[in-house]
């Protein structure tokens, strides 16, 4: 195939995968999206997003953009700057694959990049982590243009794209890390400082004003090594469970394993990045992190997904090389992976982060009052989206959120159940305190790895006792 043509088809495959990134954006603001608005509502400089809000929901790239912006309706431009570097992500996948000439490298991580499913939904998601994955790409690129000599323009571009990334999201430690020891294994010390001076510079006046006084919300609570059976699971594109995320994670570390020795046999020192971005950045960072903070999620190893992806896209096209039956086993398992990823992908377009405005207007369609009274079983999570998402009843309506100790005997309307467990399913009924009781009205689903389930229940009846077989009794 000639450039040209080549040029062509992969320009149309990252059109291709542009779809399902901006079908992404089109879905509904989750918790996450919702607090970093209601953050920069609250402060009156962009200098407060590095002075004043201390807090890990403050992403201070996106924080700056949000302050910009907002208020607007919708939810396109809020989400614009992780829609760009989710595209911008593509065609630098492609770059590095192609370092040395390796067009089919290049196609293999276009294919690996451009189908992940947790790509596709960071890059829809207005939170810093798709742009500290393009600046780490970004960055990568630069420093492996600076192989032979480093020039005033490389060092300018990587520079840039390591204090972005800092700004976008402290995991860009990871790469930033990787970085500074591939520098350090074949620079001399004081080119190494003049290579990463800025970004120090920069990361320590963050710590400063900002990092060390960092408080982290409370999430759902699951163990280390669970969470990075889930990311594996979800990276490969297999099904959600303990046994599938032991199976994913061996098969990753095996192919980040493989893809090290093999750039290690090949003389290269570039495997010392890759080395430490994807192993020894992390595992510092969880052992220092891991005594004080339960709230361990895929998304905090995000950045480190993209650097897996290019590994295994060298791999692939390596195998390709060996005849047909290499040829035909590449084949097959970026077709294995593209499929389980799709399927993440569908599910994610079809239900998105949930359904919070629908359930606003169920609830609108159904209650005659002008007055809505709804409770839940969590005040902070379901409180904050219940507002955004009714922020424009109609003229006449108005929706009153009951937090648990200020629910009147006979309880608020309607109740709200939330759940982050892909497997859902809602009980039919819901006693309260042993009297009152709710009826399923309806489920408002979600898929993907931001965003939780709504079963909304509505007031019945007050109940003398539990019902056999009814929800668990009880204040949410």
């Amino acid at each position: 195939m000639r450039a040209r043509d080549r040029s062509l088809a992969l320009a149309a495959l990252c059109a291709l995968f542009a779809a399902p990134r901006i079908g992404g954006v089109c879905t509904e603001f989750w918790l996450d999206e919702v607090w970093a608005l209601d953050i920069v509502s609250r402060i009156s400089s962009p200098l407060d997003v590095f002075t004043r809000v201390h807090f890990d929901t403050n992403h201070w790239l996106y924080s700056l953009w949000l302050y910009a912006v907002a208020p607007r309706d919708g939810f396109v431009l809020y989400r614009l700057p992780a829609l760009v570097a989710g595209l911008a992500a593509l065609p630098l996948g492609i770059a590095i694959a192609r370092r040395d000439g390796d067009e089919r490298a290049a196609g293999f991580a276009l294919a690996l990049l451009g189908g992940s499913f947790l790509l596709i939904e960071y890059s829809s998601e207005a939170r810093g982590y798709a742009l500290a994955v393009a600046f780490a790409l970004g960055a990568f690129l630069a420093e492996l243009r600076m192989r032979e000599s480093l020039t005033p323009s490389g060092l300018l571009a990587l520079n840039a794209g390591c204090v972005l990334g800092l700004l976008s999201h402290l995991t860009f430690l990871f790469p930033w890390a990787g970085l500074l020891a591939w520098s350090a294994a074949r620079l001399d010390p004081r080119r190494t400082f003049a290579c990463h001076a800025l970004p120090l510079a920069v990361f320590a006046a963050l710590y400063w004003l900002d990092i060390r006084h960092i408080q982290h919300g409370a999430g759902p609570e699951a163990g280390l090594w669970t969470v990075l059976g889930q990311l594996a699971a979800l990276v490969l594109g297999f099904s959600q469970g303990a046994l599938f995320g032991a199976i994913a994670a061996a098969v990753c570390t095996a192919v980040a394993a493989a893809g090290i020795f093999t750039l290690r046999a090949d003389g290269s020192r570039i495997w010392v990045f890759f080395a430490v971005t994807l192993f020894a950045a992390p595992a510092v960072v969880v052992a220092v992190r891991a005594p004080d903070f339960p709230y361990w999620t895929e998304r905090h190893f995000l950045v480190c997904v993209p650097f897996l992806l290019l590994l295994a896209a060298s791999l692939l096209a390596r195998a390709s090389r060996r005849g047909r039956a290499g040829a035909a086993l590449a084949a097959a398992l970026l077709a294995l992976y593209l499929a389980g990823n799709a399927l993440h992908t569908a599910d994610f377009l079809r239900l998105g982060r949930g359904h919070y405005a629908e359930a606003v207007a169920y609830m609108l369609e159904r209650d005659p009052e002008p007055e809505l009274t709804v409770g839940s079983d969590h005040d902070f999570r379901n409180s904050m989206l219940l507002a955004f998402h009714a922020r424009a009843l109609p003229a006449g309506r108005s929706l009153a959120y009951l937090a648990k100790d200020a629910w009147p005997a006979d309880g608020p309307r309607w109740l709200i159940v939330h759940s982050l467990a892909q497997d859902y399913a809602p009980a039919p009924s819901y006693v309260w305190a042993g009297r009152v009781e709710y009826e399923l009205a309806r489920h408002f689903p979600y898929a993907g790895v931001s965003g939780w389930h709504w079963a909304l229940y509505r007031r019945s009846a007050v109940a003398g006792g539990v019902s056999p077989g009814r929800g668990a009794p009880g204040t949410p």
